[in-house]
């Protein structure tokens, strides 16, 4: 079935929509939905106190929650979903698909931060921005991203892919400092600019950066040059510096940064 969702005002205060997954509606009728209980800033609402909804039955498969409209002041779209589909037709606020396991969200436009916080599993497309944090843990935990994977169509914020341990972020505009930062696992492509440091402190995975990478951090080691390098979904032809790192955690993690975009970066050849 196909369930959509639109506000009946514009959200003037952050509203809590991890409530509203297709597994948590996988069983509901519309009375059970149109009475599931949300937050709307301090105050709990029923769904059909702040949204119109629309089912349809005649839709085949999984569930498929639609949200239509501005949700910049959301939080928690698709959270912990483990089956079915969401689509925002708008911008999508934070922390969409945190803890996600299944299942795909596709945002239409922007998302604030921490997209994919703590996901294991599943898809999101993001046709707009990220904010940073994009598959990073909450704070004060160390537990990032452990499977699926993000495609950002625009840039995003610092921080991609921070304590990352498996699965894969791409990201088709530029990025911010520290893209991999602690990463322990998983592959982050950038195919714009970096503002620097990327990789920094990571002990395994890979980096891979089609544009400008900004600083080199000194504790990564200048390997080869590889002609091209294996991406998410296909061979990046390069050619690529690649180093080793961080050497300060005695890692072993990968950082592919392109020739044709870096060309300050042609003195290390001699050190090959």
């Amino acid at each position: 079935m196909r369930v959509t969702f639109r506000p009946l005002t514009p959200f003037k205060v952050p509203v809590d929509l991890s409530p509203i997954t297709p597994d948590n509606l996988e069983d509901m009728d519309i009375g059970e939905i149109r009475s599931l209980q949300i937050s709307l800033g301090s105050k709990r609402k029923r769904v059909d106190e702040v949204f119109s909804v629309e089912l349809s039955e005649d839709a085949e498969g999984e569930v498929a929650v639609v949200f239509m409209g501005d949700f910049s002041k959301a939080r928690g779209i698709g959270s912990g979903m483990s089956k079915g589909s969401i689509t925002v037709k708008g911008s999508g606020g934070l922390r969409v698909g945190e803890y996600m396991r299944g299942g795909t969200i596709v945002v239409e436009g922007d998302v604030d931060h921490w997209l994919g916080m703590g996901m294991r599993g599943g898809s999101i497309n993001v046709k707009g921005s990220a904010g940073s944090y994009v598959g990073a843990p909450p704070k004060g935990s160390s537990k990032g991203m452990r499977g699926g994977s993000i495609m950002i169509e625009g840039g995003a914020g610092e921080c991609v892919g921070a304590y990352m341990r498996d699965g894969s972020i791409e990201v088709k505009g530029s990025v911010g400092l520290f893209p991999g930062l602690r990463m322990l696992g998983g592959v982050v492509v950038v195919y714009g600019d970096c503002m620097g440091r990327a990789g920094a402190r990571m002990k395994d995975g890979r980096v891979i950066i089609l544009g400008r990478a900004g600083s080199i951090l000194p504790t990564f080691q200048i390997e080869e040059v590889r002609p091209s390098v294996r991406g998410v979904r296909e061979r990046l032809e390069g050619p690529f510096y690649v180093f080793q790192g961080d050497l300060s955690e005695d890692g072993r993690g990968r950082l592919f940064v392109s020739k044709q975009s870096n060309p300050e970066l042609e003195y290390l050849e001699k050190l090959l």
